[in-house]
């Protein structure tokens, strides 16, 4: 398991905006590469980090 940094820095952009298209603004990315970040990152880590709704 190696977890890259920028998919860290998505997941703690996610946590303070509260959503990933506030975290996509304020990592100047599109949301869909933040979704992209944190799906990867959850794959990485065997752990679902959001519910979806």
């Amino acid at each position: 398991m190696e977890v890259n940094p920028r998919q860290v820095e998505a997941f703690r952009a996610v946590m303070i905006t509260g959503s990933m298209t506030a975290a996509a603004d304020l990592l100047r990315v599109t949301q869909p590469a933040v979704s992209r970040l944190i799906k990867d990152l959850e794959s990485d880590l065997s752990f679902r980090l959001f519910r979806r709704d």
